[in-house]
């Protein structure tokens, strides 16, 4: 994928995934700033959140392809550094980019749950901010620790909670071995489940979800 023109110096930006346990030096609230890879997917013309991503590098996000299959790129924008989608206190404001290509895989398929991933292209690259920054991505070799995997979006954090999200929430939860995932999965619908070879599992407690309602993350 060609580098597209940025509008600062690439050099300026925090190492990849960074993260500020205390945010970015917000007397909002600690965890502002806290996610530097984090972005909201947003509906034009409307700015309506559709759901969250991460920056793998200065101009390309990395989403669900779900959420972006029927959509023209055209239609979309991608939010970095946001924290509060009420708000434009935070300390530093969050930047808007179009999207000018969504790259879906090949064999996605919403029905099957399979590979699930697509790539938003930027119009123009984002750089020389303190609160944005890419993410790493990890050698096939390294360690995860399964128990504490961090999700971050806007979605409600449990099943119970419907009031509407606006500031960006974390939630630890465990991957699931794929067969107890299967068993869970089966005990709840009561009918046979198949998962795709590249479906990840993750959570399984009660009433704690990182997906909940029209605001999913």
């Amino acid at each position: 994928i060609e580098t597209l023109p940025a509008d600062g110096d690439e050099d300026d930006l925090p190492a990849c995934g960074t993260r500020h346990p205390s945010g970015a030096k917000s007397n909002l609230q600690a965890k502002s700033g806290e996610f530097l890879w984090m972005v909201a997917i947003l509906l034009k013309p409307e700015h309506t959140y559709i759901g969250g991503g991460s920056l793998l590098a200065p101009h390309i996000a990395l989403t669900a392809a779900h959420k972006d299959d029927s959509l023209a790129g055209e239609r979309l924008l991608i939010r970095a550094g946001e924290w509060d989608l009420a708000s434009d206190k935070e300390t530093y404001p969050h930047i808007d980019r179009n999207v000018s290509e969504i790259l879906i895989r090949g064999n996605h398929s919403k029905a099957a749950n399979a590979n699930n991933i697509a790539l938003l292209v930027l119009e123009l690259s984002l750089s020389h901010n303190p609160h944005i920054s890419s993410i790493c991505l990890p050698p096939a070799t390294a360690h995860v620790d399964h128990a504490n995997c961090i999700v971050t979006g806007w979605g409600q954090r449990s099943t119970a909670d419907r009031q509407p999200v606006n500031v960006l929430k974390e939630l630890t939860m465990p991957l699931v071995p794929r067969a107890e995932c299967l068993q869970m999965l089966q005990a709840v619908r009561q009918r046979p489940v198949r998962l795709h070879a590249s479906y990840l599992c993750a959570g399984g407690k009660k009433d704690i979800d990182a997906c909940v309602g029209e605001r999913q993350s």
